[in-house]
This record gives C-alpha cells, structure tokens and sequence, in this order.
C-alpha cells in the first residue's frame, strides 16, 4: 500500500503533489480516490504521472475509471462532489506521483492510496 495523499487539504486555486513512489515491475497500480469536498461545490481534477528514467522526466499516465463499465481510458477525473472512487494505471514505468488541483471555491480533503499489483 502507498499513501499518495493521505488526508490532504487542498486549498481553493492550489495543486497538491505526492511524493515520487517506486513502485518495481508491476502491471498496474490501483488508486483508490476519496474525495471530501465538505461544504458548497468544488472541481477536483486528479491527474497521474509516471517516469521511466529516476524522476527526471516525468509524463502524464492515462487510467482506468473502474467505475464505468469496460473501464473507460482518461488522462483526468474531475470530482464535483464527496466520492470515493478506483482508478487504475497499467504502466512498466517504476516511478508514480499523482495530483489533485481544486479550482473550487472552498478547501477540499483528498485521499488517494495505491495498491501495487
């Protein structure tokens, strides 16, 4: 298990990052999302990024959304309401960070823990 973000407060108009995780030789990762977005509306846009190279370069990692049938491919899930949610990244890449951006108008709690499989 990885703690991406693990109960983090993302301020209106800020992007939190997690830290690079080394994730070995896997097929995929599963993200497991919880969004607190409490009071009002907010957009929290979770993003993922993957680097073959030792975090030197990094590029944006499309997912997997599980909760639609087939698991539809994106490179972005927007969240305007409380959720919890899988997302999953098939990648042979070793490195993986995430981010979740809020250009809501109130702070929101962001969880985001990985499974390596």
């Amino acid at each position: 298990m990885i703690n991406f973000l693990d109960a983090e407060t993302v301020a209106k108009s800020k992007t939190a990052t997690s830290a690079a995780a080394l994730i070995g030789q896997y097929s995929h990762l599963d993200l497991y999302v919880d969004i607190d977005v409490g009071a009002g509306s907010e957009s929290i846009v979770v993003t993922a990024e993957v680097s073959s190279d030792g975090g030197t370069t990094w590029l944006t990692a499309p997912f997997r959304d599980l909760a639609t049938v087939g698991g539809d491919w994106m490179t972005s899930k927007t969240f305007t309401a409380d959720a919890e949610q899988w997302l999953r990244i098939e990648t042979v890449a070793r490195m993986v960070r995430v981010k979740a951006a809020n250009s809501g108008a109130n702070s929101a709690v962001v969880t985001i823990t990985g499974f390596p499989n």
